[in-house]
């Protein structure tokens, strides 16, 4: 005669349960994190505005999201750079991308206006609704060895700040013409502060 007992299924103690749920809970933060960590630190950077170069499209302290993910520099991106002649590479450098390599650049500084082209002959205003400018006052003029128009060379880029008067840019010849190797990436949104949250 065969005789077969039914187990009756133990309840685990509610504390049991309490641990178990609050491990299960740390491993997803934990997850979580890591995630995170692994897409900021490969994908996606984070970097805070320091000065007033780009004002008034920028303001100090923004917290900005950059990322150089399949990104090639065009005219207009606003561009994280770390520059070797300035800071030593150690301050990044926020700007705007105004040409890139093989367009040609001039400015007038009476004017405000900045022109682009494919050639000396085809160069035409930019609109920059952008620009801080100053009334009354002329666009600063920096020193560089290279006269306007100016022919930017392969693979270089001519940057500039919105904050014309107020920004260390490629119309330096402390800056210059800035090789693309030196671009962090270009920035995708503004995170904080939360009221100017979005796209720039």
């Amino acid at each position: 005669m065969n005789t077969s007992f039914e187990r009756t299924p133990q309840k685990k103690p509610a504390k049991s349960r309490a641990v178990y749920e609050t491990l299960d809970w740390v491993e997803i933060f934990l997850s979580a994190l890591v995630t995170v960590i692994l897409i900021f630190t490969f994908f996606f950077r984070l970097v805070v505005v320091n000065g007033e170069s780009m004002t008034n499209t920028l303001q100090p302290e923004d917290h900005l999201v950059i990322s150089n993910l399949f990104y090639t520099p065009s005219r207009g991106d606003i561009v994280v750079l770390q520059v070797p002649s300035y800071e030593d590479g150690k301050k990044p450098l926020i700007k705007r991308v105004i040409a890139t390599g093989g367009e040609w650049v001039d400015i007038d500084f009476d004017t405000w206006q900045v022109y682009v082209g494919s050639s000396p002959e085809t160069l035409e205003p930019i609109d920059e609704p952008y620009v801080r400018y100053l009334d009354g006052e002329q666009m600063r003029y920096a020193y560089t060895k290279e006269q306007y128009p100016m022919q930017i060379r392969p693979g270089h880029l001519f940057v500039m700040g919105d904050n014309r008067n107020g920004s260390l840019d490629s119309r330096d010849s402390i800056i210059g013409q800035i090789n693309e190797n030196y671009v962090m990436g270009h920035v995708l949104l503004r995170l904080f502060p939360l009221d100017t949250f979005g796209t720039v």
